[in-house]
């Protein structure tokens, strides 16, 4: 506890830091990413998407290519699309 205190003493008689700028820090929001399969001809990708018959991943990500890049990395699969999901308004 006195080895604490003493660090805490000497960080303090530096005096205040300059504050320091942060940038481009981004809100982290929710994307639905639709996988491709393996063995899945890719005439058909398009058309089992959208009749929601491909496998989909949710991932937070700060915007559509990290997503993107995110559901690759944790799935292992090929990402056909990401599309991001709007938060509900609770009532």
């Amino acid at each position: 506890m006195q080895n604490q205190q003493t660090y805490i003493d000497k960080y303090m008689a530096k005096g205040a830091q300059q504050s320091v700028p942060v940038h481009d820090i981004q809100r982290l929001r929710s994307y639905r990413a639709t996988l491709v399969p393996e063995g899945v001809t890719l005439s058909d990708v398009e058309d089992l998407a959208d009749a929601d018959l491909l496998p989909t991943i949710r991932v937070k990500a700060a915007n559509a290519e990290q997503a993107e890049a995110n559901a690759h990395i944790t799935s292992g699969k090929n990402v056909l699309r990401v599309e991001r999901i709007e938060e509900r308004a609770e009532a």
